[in-house]
């Protein structure tokens, strides 16, 4: 899991957010008092998440997410905002800076848990995102594989008859998050893309759009697998076909073998 740093002068909310991270998510945790303390301690121990208060003597958060923004081998860090005030103009002012997202005080032990389940989920396809990105600019952009095709789906049942029908053919991947499925889309470049319903960690219409961005100006092909086979405005932009998931089987092997 990740290593966190927490930063709070109050160091009853320290305490509460560094055992409850530890406690429900094995997290490796570290704290500081103040932003100074803070910036010393991520330049000789380092952080994969920072949860920051807001409010803080010698260098408060502001200062110290601009510190952390200016610093080009600490800018990456996702930041986590701790603050008691709620006026909309004060987190307006806090997400314009940069930060991953934030977490309102007092800060309540069950609310506190969902919460940082949430975004912890962000923070990985936040993570798997900009290890992709910085591996296509370490990388000329190869062709995409005309004979691979990635399916992306949640139903094991459903993804094995479709790989049945079309492995002679093709290479088939599989991934049942659609992490995975980005992931996969980068190290195998396929030139088809089978796209289901409800996929974790990041979505089906999200993990389209990536694949659309990152494919560049090759063509690539992404087919959505739906219960109901209707694509919206916003869905035509990232799909290219969609196929009734219940009855369209065979439409779905003939138009991916077109």
């Amino acid at each position: 899991m990740f290593k966190v740093l927490v930063v709070d002068d109050d160091e009853s909310v320290n305490m509460f957010v560094s055992r409850l991270l530890k406690k429900k998510f094995a997290c490796n945790v570290i704290s500081a008092l103040n932003g100074l303390e803070a910036l010393n301690t991520l330049k000789e121990e380092g952080a994969d998440v920072i949860f920051l208060d807001v409010t803080m003597p010698v260098m408060n958060g502001m200062e110290t997410l601009e510190a952390l923004r200016s610093d080009e081998n600490l800018k990456e860090i996702p930041v986590i905002m701790l603050t008691a005030v709620s006026e909309k103009s004060v987190v307006a002012k806090v997400m314009s800076l940069g930060v991953f997202d934030y977490m309102l005080k007092p800060l309540v032990y069950e609310v506190t848990v969902t919460r940082i389940k949430e975004l912890f989920e962000k923070i990985k396809a936040y993570k798997i995102e900009t290890e992709l990105k910085k591996r296509l600019k370490e990388r000329e952009a190869e062709n995409l594989y005309d004979n691979r095709i990635l399916i992306a789906d949640t139903d094991d049942q459903f993804v094995n008859l479709l790989k049945d029908k079309i492995k002679e053919k093709y290479d088939v991947y599989t991934a049942n998050t659609g992490a995975d499925g980005l992931q996969l889309f980068m190290e195998k470049k396929p030139a088809t893309v089978c796209i289901g319903e409800g996929l974790k960690i990041i979505n089906e219409k999200l993990l389209a759009q990536k694949i659309k961005n990152f494919s560049g100006n090759y063509k690539v092909v992404i087919f959505a697998i739906k219960r109901n086979p209707v694509l919206d405005d916003e869905d035509k932009k990232v799909f290219d076909h969609v196929v009734d998931r219940n009855k369209g089987m065979q439409l779905l092997v003939n138009a991916i073998n077109n």
